[in-house]
């Protein structure tokens, strides 16, 4: 678990980063280089699950070394889903990262919401629904492996 304070905050604690694949773990399905060594890092402290509707049918080859849960279903109501995958692991000690339009309500519900601006873009509405946003998925993963830049961008 990781846990700290950021002033004019309550204490933050996450369990639990729930995280879209196509677009922010991966682009054209493909996961980003180093990213599985990031994740097996990370999962060392908190409990990861990676979410999608697996346009490119790849989300299980992709990560299937890596220390995780993968939770893949179809297109029809994916915004929907990834909700109720946050609600299932409690939204108060979940972080999620996005990057995509079916992300806006995980990250409206979470304790901290991570917007990447990856090689597909970021869908903008999600800006009003982030905390934070970076330019890659290995800066939002770097957020949780180094706290104080959470708490240095998000403090009052």
């Amino acid at each position: 678990m990781l846990n700290f304070l950021i002033p004019g905050h309550d204490n933050v604690k996450i369990e639990n980063i729930l995280i879209d694949f196509n677009g922010t773990l991966a682009v054209d399905g493909i996961l980003h280089e180093g990213i599985a060594d990031k994740l097996a890092e990370l999962f060392k402290i908190v409990d990861i699950t990676v979410v999608s509707a697996d346009t490119n049918c790849t989300i299980k080859e992709q990560l299937k070394n890596v220390p995780i849960e993968v939770r893949a279903f179809d297109g029809k109501n994916v915004s929907e889903e990834k909700k109720n995958i946050l609600r299932q692991l409690n939204p108060v000690r979940t972080a999620v990262i996005g990057n995509g339009f079916n992300d806006h309500k995980m990250m409206r519900e979470a304790r901290v919401a991570i917007g990447v601006m990856g090689e597909e873009g970021i869908y903008s509405s999600l800006f009003s629904f982030t905390d934070i946003c970076v330019s890659s998925i290995h800066d939002a993963l770097d957020l949780f492996l180094k706290p104080n830049r959470i708490i240095a961008t998000m403090r009052k």
